[in-house]
């Protein structure tokens, strides 16, 4: 049921209106006899639509209607301003206030019926479309989360396998030596049973043998360790004290395991010590970093210098990172739609050789989503053959002593 609130300081406004609408179905009348207690009444009755007398002792109709409509809870109250003025200035002051409507005294009542019942219709529609409005929002925001959430599945399916792959390189030289050590021990308990003067040939490799296994197993040791420290951290959910630097060293060392990564590409690290911590949640920085490292790695596919300069500084408001790589470059209509979701230069994963660069299409999208969330951006310069830095700003609020 809709409302309507009539104010007049006149009684016999207020009763003849009040029988223009005695009649109308589905409508709640209210009054009120000036304008302090028009305003208390549409905080109270948050009406749909609110009749106006522009003439009235203290808070004049202009006034009334400015606050209602420069109140958030009230903007959207429909008003229709009554005068017994009819000059130009008149209506165009009472439409500067964000009067919806404009009505002379005397009115026709079948005119002010026709007026309300298109004011009404109006609240009407602009509230189903706040409705909608809001309900897409939603829809949005979940989307963006399922988004995010198969951006980062994507991500760490691609890690995995590029990490199983280079465990599989100490795993298969720690086996190859067990294996030849098991052999000689066997040839040692051979020599043993014959003359023990004869070990000594066969027990100086041995122990080489088993040093090498000892070093193939501390990489091993090494890497699991890594990928145990960044999974724990990646599974905390909750905001916590950040150290951007320390995100920035801990994604890169994760990344080590990529034999591609830490032999073939040159890492340049100029990292200001002046970067204060951030509020927020360690998955998002580290899929953020992970995922413009990767990128800046992709882009170096075919190019013979390989450098990926990774640069932070504080100015007193923002935290900024530059990731910076000597790959191919971007033409300006790619930059264009880099951010834009599902748009990609790589390769779809199932439809690439092995060790091409592969994408998803949702990596830098979810990454801009995931900054602004902080309040902060991403930006990119490049020029085709020179190379491309990908810049993340992130605001600072707070600055810890």
């Amino acid at each position: 049921m809709q409302s309507i609130l009539v104010v007049d300081d006149d009684a016999a406004s207020l009763h003849a209106i009040c029988r223009v609408f005695s009649d109308a179905d589905g409508l709640q009348l209210h009054c009120a006899e000036d304008g302090e207690k028009a305003l208390l009444a549409v905080r109270a009755l948050k009406p749909d639509l609110v009749l106006l007398d522009v003439m009235m002792p203290g808070i004049n109709g202009y006034e009334v209607c400015r606050r209602i409509k420069s109140d958030p809870v009230s903007s959207g109250t429909m008003v229709l301003l009554l005068s017994g003025k009819s000059a130009l200035e008149d209506r165009l002051q009472g439409y500067a206030v964000q009067a919806d409507d404009f009505m002379v005294k005397p009115y026709d009542p079948d005119e002010l019926q026709a007026k309300v019942t298109i004011l009404l219709r109006l609240k009407s529609a602009q509230d189903e479309l706040r409705v909608m409005n809001r309900d897409l929002e939603l829809l949005i925001a979940q989307r963006t989360r399922e988004l995010v959430q198969k951006e980062r599945q994507a991500v760490i399916g691609q890690m995995i396998q590029g990490i199983v792959h280079n465990l599989r390189g100490p795993l298969s030289g720690s086996l190859g030596i067990a294996t030849l050590a098991q052999d000689m021990l066997r040839d040692c308990i051979v020599q043993a049973q014959t003359s023990a003067a004869g070990l000594v040939p066969h027990l100086t490799p041995l122990a080489g043998y088993i040093d090498m296994i000892v070093l193939s197993d501390k990489k091993l040791e090494s890497l699991i360790n890594s990928l145990l420290v960044k999974s724990r951290k990646d599974a905390v959910q909750e905001k916590t004290s950040l150290a951007i630097n320390e995100i920035i060293a801990t994604e890169l060392q994760f990344l080590d395991a990529d034999m591609r990564i830490k032999h073939r590409i040159d890492k340049v690290l100029d990292l200001a010590d002046n970067i204060p911590s951030v509020q927020g949640v360690y998955a998002d920085f580290s899929q953020v970093f992970c995922n413009l490292i990767c990128n800046a790695v992709d882009a170096m596919s075919e190019t013979a210098v390989k450098r990926l300069t990774i640069r932070s500084a504080f100015d007193g408001q923002h935290i900024t990172v530059d990731f910076s790589d000597t790959g191919s470059g971007m033409e300006r209509a790619v930059m264009e739609k880099i951010f834009d979701p599902f748009f990609s230069t790589k390769a779809v994963i199932t439809a690439t050789a092995e060790d091409a660069p592969v994408g998803t299409g949702l990596g830098l999208y979810t990454c801009t989503e995931i900054i602004k969330s902080y309040g902060g951006g991403i930006a990119v310069s490049s020029q085709p053959g020179q190379g491309s830095c990908f810049t993340v700003l992130i605001p600072v609020t707070e600055v810890a002593p």
